[in-house]
């Protein structure tokens, strides 16, 4: 588990002439992925960013060591930007990385099996996921405490009201 990469952002394209670029973040904001020192693209390769700033718009901005020019800064284009595992802080009790959660197995208040979680969408109005039914069929519901009665990682298990699954 020491060496599993975790995607917290993706450079959405170049940033003026001089080899900067724009950076969305998938963390819970941009301050928050700023803390973050060493970067790893897709390939696992390492990537230094000199000195990123957060925009208006909540994206960063940042030159990429070595990369000096746009057509430079053009390569890095949709390429995802990952750290390690082991660089999250710990979280409280009743926090959760979303990358732990997908997988688990989802039961009903009864403890029935109902499936098992395979994304996590915020769409701005609060976070759900996506569930892959026993039917094979895929089922949504909100990840909020009216949908949710328990979550257990370490046994990998959702408890969920299940009359609040959209079908």
């Amino acid at each position: 588990m020491n060496d599993k990469k975790i995607c917290v952002g993706i450079i959405t394209k170049p940033h003026g002439i001089q080899g900067w670029v724009r950076i969305r973040t998938f963390t819970v904001s941009p301050d928050s992925f700023l803390r973050f020192g060493i970067f790893f693209l897709d390939s696992g390769e390492e990537l230094s960013l000199k000195n990123p700033r957060i925009c208006g718009n909540g994206e960063l901005v940042s030159p990429i060591d070595g990369c000096n020019t746009r057509n430079d800064a053009e390569a890095y284009r949709a390429r995802k930007l990952f750290i390690r595992r082991t660089d999250l802080p710990e979280l409280l009790d009743g926090e959760y990385y979303i990358e732990d959660l997908v997988g688990l197995d989802v039961k009903d208040l009864t403890g029935n099996f109902i499936g098992k979680t395979t994304a996590f969408f915020d769409y701005g109005a609060g976070l759900f996921f996506d569930i892959r039914l026993a039917s094979g069929k895929i089922g949504t519901i909100a990840f909020n405490g009216d949908s949710i009665s328990d979550v257990d990682v370490i046994d990998g298990m959702i408890t969920v009201d299940e009359r609040l699954v959209i079908r």
